[in-house]
This record gives structure tokens, C-alpha cells and sequence, in this order.
């Protein structure tokens, strides 16, 4: 599973072609993927946007495509467009961030990845989530360009409790 096949995938289906020749204006503005190394329950999906609305590309084990559309969430940070020929793919960014906690004395096992691939900063990135056993969630940014590690940072569940 990687943002390349799938994107080939989704381009090349029928419901994608109606959809970009209703809707031209269509730009890509997310990659959506979640890594499930424990019971392989992956999932991914490609996220257009047109105007106030996100139309989302979902394909499932069997390549059968769906789609969604939702409203736009506003937020300070609007969705930018984010192009399809990148260089670092899926794979390669998990094996940086296991490279990356190891580094970084972290050698719990990796349960899942959520990994988005987006615009940050003026740079596309791939924006990891990752669930670590005893609780452990890492949030590490890399550059889809460059494979730097723009940020790394390291939390527990327990860090999330809210105390009254």
C-alpha cells in the first residue's frame, strides 16, 4: 500500500473521471492512510477539494473505489493543493520513522501509522501519527522531498488525561 498506487488506482477508475469532468476545478489536497501492523486493517484515501467541500477517494482491500463528500471544516490553515509525483512513498516514510524512534531511544513495537500527506509549511510532507505499545504516540512531520525530519515529538496516552 502506497500514495502512488493509490492515486493510480483512484485516477484511473470511472467514478474519478466523472467526477474531475463535472468538476475540472477539483484539486488534491490530502493523502490519507492508516497503517495497521497489528490485525492489517488498512485504509486509504485521497481528499479533493472544491470550494467549501471535500470530496474523498476511498479504496478498500478489493481496489473497490468509493466517495464522499463532506463539508469543509474551516480552520486558520486552509487545504493546499498537493501534488501526486512525490519521492518519498509510504514504505520508505514508515522504515524513517522506526529509524527515527530508534534514534531517539524509542524501541517499543509500532502498532499503527497514520500518515497524511499534505501541505506544510509551503513544503509536502508526510504528517505521521504513530501508536507505539505501552501507549506511546510519536507525531513526526517529514519532508516527502528531502526526507528530513522537520519534527519529532514524543507523547503518552497519559499525557492526554485531563485531571479535575
Amino acid at each position: 500500500m502506497n500514495f502512488i498506487s493509490t492515486y493510480k488506482i483512484i485516477a484511473e477508475s470511472d467514478i474519478f473521471k466523472s467526477f474531475i469532468k463535472n468538476n475540472p476545478e477539483a484539486e488534491l489536497v490530502a493523502g490519507f492512510f492508516i497503517l495497521d501492523l497489528l490485525e492489517n486493517n488498512n485504509q486509504r484515501s485521497l481528499d479533493y477539494k472544491i470550494q467549501q467541500k471535500i470530496f474523498t477517494f476511498s479504496l478498500n482491500e478489493n481496489n473497490e473505489i468509493t466517495m464522499r463528500e463532506d463539508e469543509l471544516i474551516q480552520s486558520d490553515k486552509p487545504l493546499e493543493k498537493i501534488y501526486s509525483d512525490i519521492r518519498i512513498d509510504l514504505d520508505e516514510v514508515s522504515n524513517i520513522a522506526e529509524k527515527e524512534a530508534i534514534k531517539n531511544n524509542i524501541r517499543n513495537k509500532f502498532q499503527k501509522i497514520i500518515a497524511i500527506l499534505q501541505l506544510h509549511e509551503g513544503k509536502e510532507v508526510w504528517n505521521l501519527t504513530c501508536m507505539l505499545d505501552n501507549l506511546i504516540i510519536l507525531n513526526i512531520i517529514i519532508d516527502s522531498e528531502t526526507r528530513e525530519i522537520i519534527k519529532f515529538d514524543r507523547k503518552s496516552m497519559a499525557d492526554f488525561i485531563v485531571k479535575r
